[in-house]
């Protein structure tokens, strides 16, 4: 018996020298780990946030379907600090992928800002034995791509960003030519617009993986607060869409038209956060609080509301137009140009405010025989205030983009008004008497600051942290 015991007293010894031994090795063996500061853009502001991030080239030993918080964390810093336009941009948007040991950054349109362009930065580094190709993608501050934003398309993915992923997709096989790149593995990350353009990107990728000689485990790719941008509901696990269900942006184009996040959603913040939805009756000017309602079922309910009542077809052909051109006449003008834009429409709402026909122009919209000619009425009303602000205060703009601003009155109304007056007639929740109500668009319109908080790349990234 002694002897069994000094037996098993000496396999257990050399088990634990064995695993000491495997532990020092792996401790030797470790890839270094990095860190360091970056900036951000504040939103509404010319101020930049520092905060810290930690790389380790261990994250790309895993496979991509793996969802890796510290991976995530360190995608979220890459894709903040690509913001706005510069004149050095290697210098400027370089600076991080650099610093972590990447090489040969290239970049495309990050020194420009229009409807057209997509701002792309990408680098390499040789991971134990593969090329990790980072596809970083620029993703606030994008002044004029705002553009394109509005442009849906009437099928498939949306066009906007569809189009800006098929062109990041054909210049990273230039680049991956170019840098004879073959064993690659691709980390793609984007926020907001630039996360809806990598999530298509991603789904790309994940399609062609026989073309690049891959497999779904060498596909990394992270999105934050990203719109819904695919028509294919896919559930690549590579894909890692980080979404806040308190932010209003990953609801603008409605999964009610079939619009989807291809891959895996992962959920950051609280999900109890609630709003005080309101109400108005024509008959009563005042607004008033209707009750508290949990915010992500909100959200989700205004999105169906207006899926349902703005088919993507209309919405396609008769208001993205419009308000993409709007969206670039207002970013091709200076900053003192842009307030003064503001201020001439904030000037018209007020007109329209106090201007003593507005309830003989919009209380015909609540009877059940209203038509065209109410419409019409509705259009003329908006359009006399707008020429009412201009003979006073003058013209923001210049004569051709201000008839186009007012020629739009009406296709826009045309389509509104309708939306509009669902919303009116429509019950509130729970409510049985059918009272006529602004409910939907209220709510939205008196919580949209609190709502877009969320959508702040400084506040996801301290969810993240």
């Amino acid at each position: 018996m002694k002897s069994f015991h000094r037996i098993l007293s000496l396999f257990l010894a050399v088990l634990m020298i064995s695993g000491i031994a495997v532990v020092s090795a792996s401790a030797d063996t470790a890839a270094e780990k990095t860190s360091g500061t970056f900036d951000m853009h504040v939103a509404f502001s010319t101020d930049t946030k520092t905060d810290k991030y930690f790389y380790c080239d261990d994250y790309f030993t895993q496979s991509g379907k793996a969802s890796d918080e510290h991976l995530r964390t360190m995608s979220a810093a890459v894709a903040f600090t690509l913001y706005g336009k510069s004149e050095n941009p290697e210098a400027v948007f370089g600076k991080l992928p650099s610093d972590i040991g990447f090489e040969d950054i290239t970049m495309y349109d990050m020194d420009k800002l229009t409807k057209d362009t997509m701002g792309v930065v990408f680098g390499k580094k040789t991971i134990g034995g593969n090329t990790v190709v980072l596809v970083a993608l620029r993703s606030d501050e994008y002044d004029a791509e705002w553009a394109s934003n509005f442009i849906s398309g009437e099928t498939g993915d949306i066009s906007g960003f569809s189009t800006a992923a098929a062109l990041i997709k054909s210049r990273l096989d230039k680049y991956l030519s170019d840098n004879a790149v073959t064993n690659a593995k691709f980390w793609v990350t984007g926020y907001s617009r630039g996360g809806a353009v990598a999530n298509l990107l991603g789904k790309s990728l994940n399609e062609h993986t026989d073309d690049y000689r891959i497999s779904d485990d060498d596909i990394y790719v992270y999105t934050f607060d990203a719109p819904r941008s695919s028509f294919e509901l896919t559930s690549y696990a590579n894909i890692h869409n980080v979404v806040d269900s308190c932010d209003i942006i990953p609801y603008v184009y409605p999964e009610i038209w079939g619009i989807y996040n291809s891959g895996v959603v992962e959920p950051v913040g609280s999900d109890d956060e609630t709003i005080m939805t309101k109400q108005f009756n024509l008959f009563s000017p005042d607004p008033m609080d209707y009750k508290e309602f949990k915010t992500s079922d909100f959200l989700r309910e205004f999105a169906d509301f207006l899926g349902t009542n703005l088919s993507r077809e209309t919405y396609s052909r008769n208001v993205a137009p419009y308000i993409s051109r709007i969206a670039e006449i207002y970013f091709s003008l200076n900053i003192e140009a842009r307030e003064s834009f503001v201020e001439f429409f904030k000037a018209v709402l007020t007109s329209v405010d106090e201007d003593e026909n507005k309830l003989s122009v919009l209380l015909p919209l609540l009877a059940d025989g209203s038509g065209q000619e109410d419409i019409d009425k509705v259009v003329e009303f908006l359009r006399s205030n707008i020429d009412k602000v201009a003979e006073t205060s003058g013209k923001p703009i210049d004569d051709e983009s201000f008839e186009y601003i007012r020629s739009s009155v009406e296709p826009l109304v045309n389509v509104l008004v309708p939306v509009f007056i669902a919303d009116l007639k429509g019950p509130l929740p729970d409510d049985a008497d059918n009272m006529s109500l602004l409910y939907h668009i209220l709510s939205f319109s008196n919580n949209i600051k609190g709502l877009i908080k969320h959508h702040y790349n400084y506040k996801i990234f301290d969810e993240l942290k």
